[in-house]
């Protein structure tokens, strides 16, 4: 079964925030989420709910594919 990577989640998006030039700030302004939250994305703590996701493939011009980073998890 697929899982969310949150680890190489949280490296694809500090890839893509690179890539595409965009900041912290810019990603709290859009979204209207604290700051901290982003961190937590960035540092892989937590990976970002659905609607946050979609939000962010939106600001960082790619697809879900490309932010989100899967894993085998054994059952």
């Amino acid at each position: 079964m697929l899982i969310a990577d949150t680890v190489g989640t949280a490296r694809n998006i500090r890839r893509l925030m690179s890539d595409r030039n965009v900041g912290v700030s810019s990603i709290v302004q859009e979204l209207r989420i604290h700051r901290a939250t982003v961190y937590a994305w960035m540092n892989g703590n937590v990976i970002p709910n659905v609607n946050h996701c979609v939000a962010l493939c939106n600001l960082l011009d790619c697809s879900l594919d490309d932010l989100v980073e899967k894993k085998e998890e054994e059952w």
